[in-house]
């Protein structure tokens, strides 16, 4: 589930709290991180089970609808009901997936009246209608139902993200990656006949992916005195004061992977990390971190100052 873009904003958001705070307890640090991680886990695992629970609101809505108003709902005779479809029942089927929930106490009990709302949100809305009316209530519609719900109701809804960052602060800063990777974990779910879902573990291989951030971060703020003099030395003509502390975090983390991660080309970390700027700096960083950063690799390639082996020597 986890992937290396994550990991490294995870690093950096680490480390911009690190370098502003004077404490600068680096064991506290990345124990916060591997924590974080778990909270993204516990926040995919709730959004997952925002479906069933809208499926539980619907059938409590017809159930407590007069039959006359039925009607007036775009039903003729017995609606749909959403937890009689394959999808829905197939998270009651999952026993892997009821068991992580209930081991991490992860469930909607004390969220119903949210849920309540989401559903009256979507009740109101052409998209349910339309669907309700088409009458296609096999696998494949349902499916695009589920999918196009979430990208629409959840996914960006400013009313979600407070709702969640109310009830953990820790969910705001994941959020935007959990959506990313229940959309994706419903895609897979739709692929094929199943149409059941399919939930993603944390980890693919849990030592490596926390040894990857940990020394990301041990080697960023290692060797943070000898980077800062490798960009004094190429940011001369500029206004210290002026230079974004997290556009020097970004380089100094550039220089972490450059130097200190011998299997990771060049060019990865430099995208992935110009990538990064974009949603965490200035609209400037993109050209300042990327000219700086040129002139510094340049000079350590001069002196041989690292290694890069395997994958790491790709251009």
């Amino acid at each position: 589930m986890l992937n290396r873009r994550y990991l490294r904003i995870k690093a950096l958001l680490a480390l911009y709290a690190y370098f502003q705070n004077e404490e600068r307890n680096s064991d506290k640090a990345i124990n916060g991180m591997y924590a974080g991680l778990e909270k993204l886990y516990d926040l995919y695992l709730f959004l997952l089970l925002a479906l069933p629970e809208i499926a539980y609101q619907q059938r409590n809505y017809f159930e407590d609808l007069p039959k006359r108003l039925q009607e007036s709902e775009g039903q003729k005779k017995h609606p749909l009901m959403l937890d009689e479809t394959n999808f829905i029942k197939s998270f009651n089927e999952n026993k892997e997936f009821e068991l992580v929930c209930q081991q991490r106490k992860i469930n909607w009990q004390m969220d119903h009246e949210f849920g309540k709302q989401l559903f009256s949100t979507l009740r109101n809305h052409e998209f349910y209608k339309s669907f309700m009316r088409a009458g296609k209530f096999d696998d494949e519609n349902v499916a695009e139902f589920f999918l196009g719900f979430y990208k629409q109701f959840i996914a960006g809804e400013e009313t979600v993200y407070n709702y969640l960052e109310d009830k953990n602060i820790q969910y705001a800063e994941c959020l935007f990656f959990a959506h990313i990777i229940v959309q994706k974990t419903l895609r897979e779910s739709f692929k094929g006949n199943d149409y059941g879902i399919q939930t993603s573990a944390l980890y693919k291989d849990e030592e490596d992916e926390k040894s990857f951030l940990k020394r990301l971060f041990n080697h960023t703020i290692e060797n943070d005195t000898y980077f800062s003099e490798l960009i004094a030395q190429r940011t001369r003509n500029w206004d210290i004061d002026r230079i974004a502390l997290m556009d020097t975090i970004i380089l100094k983390m550039i220089l972490a992977e450059v130097m200190h991660f011998p299997f990771v080309p060049i060019k990865v970390s430099i995208n992935e990390y110009i990538d990064i700027s974009k949603e965490y700096s200035t609209p400037k960083s993109k050209s300042f971190i990327n000219g700086v950063v040129d002139k510094i690799i340049s000079d350590l390639k001069e002196k041989h100052a690292f290694e890069k082996k395997g994958r790491g020597l790709i251009e």
